[in-house]
């Protein structure tokens, strides 16, 4: 008399058998450029007033805001710009605007609850 083999399990089966996957957080899909406020890595918040912004506004501001980021591989990582390293970004960035070159900058205007100015330029690819 055969023996019979134990039941194995299908791939089907095991699938159907795992918990749904979790739902992206809207907070890490999209850039700070397309919303209209961010919460930075150091837990400040931004709302964004305008940008892209005109060059000769956000050569201004790059002097004159409270701080400067440079949203890297499309604000996906954030690299805060110290004051004496601002002179050197914008040099790297004003010649590479959106679209025109690879990687592109777009600059854009944020404030904070408490009137701080941020300049932040987004890369694009």
């Amino acid at each position: 008399m055969a023996k019979n083999r134990p039941r194995s399990v299908t791939l089907a089966e095991i699938v159907a058998s795992l918990p749904p996957a979790p739902e992206p957080s809207v907070e890490g899909v999209l850039s700070p450029a397309g919303r209209k406020e961010f919460v930075d890595d150091t837990g400040r918040r931004w709302l964004r007033v305008r940008g892209p912004l005109d060059p000769r506004v956000a050569r201004r501001l790059v002097a004159r805001a409270d701080a400067l980021i440079v949203g890297e591989v499309g604000g996906g990582r954030l690299r805060h710009v110290p004051p004496a390293d601002r002179e050197t970004t914008w040099h790297r960035v004003k010649e590479r605007p959106t679209g025109d070159s690879v990687p592109g900058y777009a600059p854009y205007e944020f404030v904070s609850e408490d009137g701080m100015t941020l300049l932040y330029f987004e890369e694009g690819c």
